[in-house]
């Protein structure tokens, strides 16, 4: 299916959904860094190291085309750890 300005893969319904999920489970919880809301910072980081499962970005899919987003995932996993050993 092509969509605004490149190309939209439908897999299961789950993978696109959970990077976007990702990203604001990251988002949200700078967010709550940024107003002294610890609880919510470190549920938003917690539950973003939950998306740690085998299936959320399978490797060696269409040669490589899930490589960028589990780079993302793996930054954004390395930042909610070392926030929540500071929180």
């Amino acid at each position: 299916m092509l969509g605004k300005g490149g190309y939209w893969f439908d897999f299961d319904d789950h993978w696109w959904t959970g990077i976007l999920e990702m990203r604001r489970l990251l988002a949200a919880g700078k967010a709550a860094e940024r107003h002294d809301d610890s609880s919510t910072a470190i549920a938003s980081y917690e539950t973003l190291l939950g998306y740690d499962e085998p299936t959320f970005l399978p490797e060696n899919l269409f040669d490589g085309i899930s490589d960028p987003y589990r780079n993302e995932h793996e930054v954004a996993q390395g930042y909610a750890v070392s926030r929540l050993l500071r929180l």
